[in-house]
């Protein structure tokens, strides 16, 4: 309905999840590219600073859906992320 969507954008403008961010404690991948014309690479950048132990992958070349055109490095990196925490367990 119209009053959902103005309640919606109003809760998007006045409410932001940054603060909570260094909060984090469990683990965090972050992974963008640099040529994304969508969502700026400096984004990904700035979560990984925030959040306390991110790690930070960046793909060159695969714009907004580089883990579609660069599936394999995507896998990959996936992977051994998630085995990496569960050998922590």
């Amino acid at each position: 309905s119209p009053l959902g969507f103005s309640y919606q954008l109003a809760s998007f403008a006045c409410w932001s999840s940054v603060p909570f961010l260094p909060l984090l404690r469990m683990p965090v991948m972050i992974m963008a590219d640099e040529e994304d014309q969508l969502i700026p690479p400096a984004n990904a950048q700035f979560l990984h600073n925030a959040i306390p132990h991110s790690r930070i992958e960046m793909f060159r070349g695969g714009g907004h859906l580089f883990m579609l055109s660069q599936r394999a490095r995507f896998i990959e990196i996936m992977r051994d992320f998630l085995d990496a925490e569960l050998a922590e367990g």
